[in-house]
């Protein structure tokens, strides 16, 4: 496969999807029936493997707490609300209550990327400046990293399937 086509996806970055995906479970509680079977296996094996009517009993009523979300999202609230010094530069500040062009405050954006760091362990920060100067800034899921080439230390291309 051509390698610098955009659908190319590098293996390096796939290296962790495993985990990260097993990450995004728990983080969901295990809330659909498809995604808690993945980790709730029937009991016993061959003749005395759990009934078809107990295992989906058991799968409707098992629940998984959100102790592992609201934990970091409790430690990511105890950093407090990020706030610019004076000398941060104009350019910066006038991002402060629209970090990303779409209204998003500087506040919900740093909650998002150290909620990433906790929960992935990274996390990317896409920085654009559009062709009028405009300086927007969007935080990827490293799940959704795909490709990336990096000639002398900067990033000539870089492929996500989505930002938040």
């Amino acid at each position: 496969m051509d390698k610098s086509l955009v659908s190319f996806k590098q293996d390096r970055f796939a290296k962790y999807s495993e985990q990260y995906k097993f990450l995004d479970d728990i983080w969901d509680a295990l809330c659909s029936e498809d995604v808690l079977r993945k980790y709730l296996p029937r009991r016993g094996n061959g003749p005395t493997l759990e009934s078809d009517a107990s295992y989906y009993l058991r799968l409707k009523t098992t629940k998984l707490p959100r102790a592992f979300r609201d934990g970091i999202e409790k430690g990511v609230g105890k950093f407090g609300i990020a706030t610019l010094s004076e000398n941060t530069p104009d350019a910066i500040k006038a991002l402060e209550n629209n970090i990303d062009s779409n209204g998003k405050a500087i506040d919900l954006f740093v909650f998002g990327v150290i909620s990433a760091v906790m929960r992935y362990g990274s996390c990317a920060v896409l920085c654009d400046i559009s062709p009028i100067g405009q300086l927007s800034l969007s935080l990827v899921p490293v799940t959704a990293i795909q490709n990336a080439l990096i000639v002398d230390g900067s990033v000539q291309r870089l492929v996500v399937a989505s930002v938040e």
